[in-house]
């Protein structure tokens, strides 16, 4: 992988591991080898993952810009899971279940989700170009 998809990928487990931790993981209450499984994916990997994009990927290639092409994939799932949870009435996470939230509640939390990724995006770059200053 580049560069910049390396640094996306580091936006989207940053902010899986952020939403699961603030939000989904109060929700169940994994046992035994699933605990563990989960630990390890929502906590221990998107760590170690965004301490290797800090000092193994080289992000001079990092722009602004691709703060915006980093929101398709995100938008894209949203839309998904969305079309998915109308015709099976199964909705993956509890902010987007439109039965019982509403379509406006799920709309407003689709947007802030949203921006919040793109907020992590432009702090990811922000950390990419403050990196590559101090090794100039």
């Amino acid at each position: 992988l580049n560069p910049i998809n390396q640094s996306a990928i580091a936006v989207y487990i940053f902010v899986v591991g952020f939403v699961y931790n603030l939000i989904l993981r109060f929700l169940w209450q994994p046992q035994g080898i699933q605990r563990i499984v989960d630990e390890m994916l929502h906590t221990i990997i998107p760590i170690y993952y965004i301490l290797y994009w800090y000092f193994k990927i080289n992000t001079k290639s990092i722009l602004w810009k691709n703060s915006i092409n980093w929101l398709i994939y995100p938008i894209v799932y949203l839309i998904v899971i969305m079309i998915r949870g109308k015709f099976s009435n199964y909705y993956l996470y509890p902010f987007v279940n439109v039965t019982t939230l509403g379509i406006n509640k799920v709309l407003l939390n689709v947007i802030v989700l949203t921006l919040f990724f793109g907020v992590v995006a432009m702090t990811f770059i922000a950390i990419a170009k403050f990196k590559n200053k101090r090794i100039e």
